[in-house]
């Protein structure tokens, strides 16, 4: 399951999953997603982040410095 979840000033504002054993175009769906989120908050004044999960675990995340892996993400 992949989940896009973005939160403006540390609350979570949104959440949104797709399922990847029921589409194949799960991630594709995700990766847009993000970029929906960051380009509805990019232009505010807020302090947001984007975070692209996928079954708990955090594959990447968008901070006003830019796209960045954690340090245990499975792309290490």
């Amino acid at each position: 399951m992949f989940n896009v979840v973005t939160v403006v000033n540390k609350k979570i504002v949104k959440n949104v999953s797709f399922n990847e054993k029921k589409d194949d175009d799960a991630m594709k769906k995700a990766l847009v997603e993000c970029d929906r989120a960051i380009w509805d908050n990019q232009d505010a004044d807020n302090d947001f982040v984007v975070a692209l999960m996928q079954d708990g675990r955090v594959l990447r995340f968008m901070n006003d410095s830019g796209w960045q892996a954690p340090r245990r993400s499975i792309y290490e």
